[in-house]
């Protein structure tokens, strides 16, 4: 099943974007990351996400996601 997840995706980015093999969206993706933090008064937690690469925009506008560099508080 995964198998076929990778490749689905992979031909969906390369009709809509470009070619990218199953390793470079992988890596792209792998590096798109979200710190939390704790505010200790209120035991508020908050998402920090990280700026994302023009690749992995561009695997996200795919998918149809748009990626978030806006934090927000974690529910």
């Amino acid at each position: 099943m995964s198998f076929c997840c990778v490749r689905h995706l992979e031909y969906r980015v390369a009709l809509q974007y470009q070619k990218l093999s199953p390793e470079v969206i992988r890596r792209e993706l792998a590096h798109v990351q979200v710190s939390l933090l704790e505010d200790r008064k209120t035991k508020s937690v908050y998402a920090m996400p990280s700026s994302v690469s023009p690749k992995a925009e561009k695997i996200y506008q795919v998918l149809g996601l748009k990626p978030s560099t806006t934090a927000y508080q974690v529910k």
